[in-house]
């Protein structure tokens, strides 16, 4: 059964489309439309041809600014966004995340969340991201596996997993594994 939910975003600058293709697959499923933005639609293909929403790929590279502002009016001419999943490096584009919050704040008046997902170096920082007053902010924190012993990072699967679990929870901060020991990491 499709959700309610008109439109939502999967952004990323770097590896999201690979590293959150399950999760993708699974709002495709879930709900009536969705948008991905992202650089490389070779990794979404099957999506793209096989969609069951009302899907649309835009394929961009974040770090342009205007282009990501002219494809967020786009979007938000269609319907309005209730869910935005980013998966923004924000070293390589600070002023992706920025542009996302500030053109949904600007073009609509119902509030939306952000599933925001991050490093665990980044959670480790403690770094805020403002958000305008119609947004409901959602902290999805990439850890990593320890078994008292080893560690290793985490696979695409359970990454995509635990951020659609956060998705389904709507927490406003979930782990995706575990940040301690810090030391033991993998490196």
């Amino acid at each position: 059964m499709r959700s309610r939910v008109s439109e939502s975003i999967l952004g990323r600058v770097i590896g999201g489309t690979g590293m959150l293709l399950e999760t993708t697959g699974w709002l495709d499923e879930s709900f009536e439309r969705v948008s991905v933005i992202s650089r490389d639609q070779l990794k979404v293909r099957g999506l793209v041809e096989n969609h069951k929403s009302d899907f649309t790929f835009y394929e961009i590279n974040y770090r342009d600014t205007e282009k990501l502002t002219n494809i967020l009016k786009q979007i938000l001419t269609r319907a309005p966004i209730d869910y935005v999943i980013a998966w923004i490096h924000s070293g390589k584009a600070p002023e992706a995340l920025p542009t996302v919050l500030n053109e949904v704040e600007q073009n609509q008046h119902r509030s939306f969340r952000l599933f925001h997902v991050k490093g665990s170096a980044h959670a480790i920082k403690k770094e805020t991201v403002l958000v305008p007053a119609n947004c409901l902010y959602r902290e999805v924190i990439l850890g990593f596996q320890y078994d008292g012993t080893n560690s290793r990072w985490l696979t695409h699967s359970e990454i995509s997993k635990g951020v659609i679990a956060a998705i389904q929870e709507d927490a406003e901060s979930t782990t995706i594994g575990v940040l301690s020991p810090w030391e033991k990491r993998p490196s």
